[in-house]
C-alpha cells in the first residue's frame, strides 16, 4: 500500500499538504509521493492555459489496489460536487481510497461508500433539469412556428453563447463539469462537444 498526497496550491480553500501525514489514521507516516494540480493561468484577453503535468492524471497511473490519496479538500478536484465526486468514484472503482481532511471524507466508510452509489442518481437528476429545459425550449419553437415566428435553426456555434468564453474558462479550472456547462448553455453534452472542437481549433489558429 502507497500514501499519495494530492494538493491544489492554486485552490486558496484546502491547505498543502508536505512530507508528513498530519491528521487522521495515516499520521504521523510519511507521503510515498506529493502530487499537485496544473496551474490555470487566465490569459489576457481570454481565455486560460493550463500547465503540466496534471497530478490527478498521474495518480489514476501510478496507483494501485489499495493505494490512499489524502487531500485537504474535495475541491482540489473540482469545484463542482458532483465532478469531484465522480473523480473519487473513478479511483473507488481502482480499489484506490481518497481521504479528505476538510469534509472528514473517507471513501472506505460506510457513509461515503452510500454517497457514492447515489451518485448515479445524482447524475440522473442532473440529466432530468437538462430535459425539462430542453422540452420546454421545443416546446417555445413550436409556438413560434405555429404563429410564423420562427425562421428554422442554424448551426450552432460558441459565437452564439456570449457566456462561453466565461464558461469555458471555469470549466479548464475545473469549477465546474462538462455537464454543468452543458445545462448552462442550455444544450446536449454532444453539442458542448462540437462547440469545445470548435473553439479550441478558433484559439489554435
Amino acid at each position: 500500500m502507497a500514501i499519495y498526497a494530492y494538493n491544489n496550491p492554486y485552490n486558496n480553500m484546502g491547505q498543502i499538504l508536505t512530507t508528513m501525514i498530519p491528521f487522521g489514521i495515516f499520521a504521523g507516516k510519511t507521503f510515498d509521493g506529493i502530487y499537485e494540480a496544473p496551474e490555470v493561468t487566465r490569459k489576457s484577453g481570454g481565455g486560460v492555459t493550463v500547465s503540466q503535468p496534471d497530478g490527478e492524471e498521474q495518480l489514476m497511473e501510478i496507483t494501485e489496489a489499495n493505494d490512499v490519496i489524502i487531500t485537504s479538500t474535495l475541491t482540489n478536484f473540482s469545484i463542482d460536487f458532483i465532478a469531484a465526486l465522480q473523480t473519487v468514484a473513478d479511483f473507488d472503482n481502482r480499489n484506490v481510497r481518497i481521504i479528505a481532511y476538510q469534509e472528514d471524507f473517507d471513501s472506505a466508510r460506510l457513509r461515503e461508500r452510500v454517497l457514492l452509489a447515489s451518485l448515479p442518481m445524482m447524475h440522473k437528476f442532473r440529466r432530468n433539469a437538462f430535459k425539462a429545459k430542453r422540452k420546454n425550449r421545443i416546446a417555445g419553437i413550436e409556438k413560434a412556428a405555429a404563429e410564423g415566428k420562427y425562421k428554422g435553426r442554424k448551426s450552432l456555434s460558441p459565437a452564439d453563447f456570449p457566456e462561453f468564453g466565461n464558461l469555458f474558462n471555469s470549466y479548464m479550472m475545473r469549477e465546474i463539469g462538462k455537464g454543468e456547462f452543458a445545462e448552462k448553455l442550455g444544450v446536449s453534452r454532444p453539442t458542448l462537444d462540437k462547440l469545445l472542437d470548435d473553439f479550441t481549433k478558433k484559439k489554435g489558429k
